[in-house]
């Protein structure tokens, strides 16, 4: 169960910690077969300035409303226009389906997948091209995103 607005509701996942050097396809809980996938977090953005990769300890950056990007204003009760502190787009900065916070998300993806590798299986190429097509070359196996 989660809590959300001090209400306790059904978790529709578990996120579980494994210790072995490689995934595991699925667990047995409850004499049930669950399958396993790798949990990618969502990209960090610090909610004071608004901007990713940061936390309120290294931050820099000056108080922003998410919704409208006005520097030292911050509001729920926002009604100006959207506008993104990041991309400076027409969405707020909160927004999923900004450029940012996609290219972030796959950033985080790439780590995460870093991680998993043991020190001989790093990636031997990674690119962004101008398409922003995501290549990741691992012994023999190829992982592409975009």
């Amino acid at each position: 169960m989660i809590r959300r607005d001090g209400q306790l509701l059904n978790a529709k996942h578990l996120i579980l910690t494994f210790s072995t050097p490689h995934q595991l396809q699925s667990v047995k809980m409850a004499h049930i077969h669950c399958p396993v996938q790798t949990y990618i977090p969502n990209a960090l953005r610090y909610f004071q300035c608004q901007q990713y990769g940061h936390s309120k300890n290294v931050c820099r950056g000056q108080t922003a409303c998410p919704r409208c990007s006005e520097i030292g204003y911050v509001s729920v009760d926002c009604t100006k226009k959207e506008q993104c502190v990041n991309s400076k787009g027409e969405h707020p900065s909160y927004s999923r389906s900004c450029p940012d916070w996609l290219k972030e998300k796959e950033i985080t993806a790439v780590k995460t997948a870093r991680m998993r590798c043991s020190s001989g299986d790093f990636p031997e190429e990674y690119h962004n091209n101008a398409s922003g097509v995501v290549t990741i070359v691992y012994d023999g196996m190829q992982m592409v995103t975009g």
